[in-house]
């Protein structure tokens, strides 16, 4: 399926639009990504129990794009 959609797409069509693409509207779409996964990252600290140590917010942030990877590109 994936290959029947991608052979009737016109590439240079696709590459030309994004050559005209507005990167300054894509800002605030970036900032609001960024900041869902920084509060989600948060939300799981909470979550977690707290027995030693509290878990790093690199591990819990990294851990949060894995899974996100997991479910939307892989399958």
């Amino acid at each position: 399926a994936l290959w029947w959609a991608l052979s009737s797409l016109e590439w240079g069509t696709v590459a030309s639009r994004f050559g005209t693409l507005n990167t300054v509207a894509l800002l605030p779409a970036l900032a609001v990504f960024v900041a869902h996964f920084v509060l989600r990252s948060y939300r799981w600290r909470l979550l977690l129990p707290r027995t030693g140590e509290p878990i790093p917010f690199r591990l819990l942030f990294d851990s949060i794009l894995v899974g996100n990877f997991a479910t939307y590109v892989l399958p």
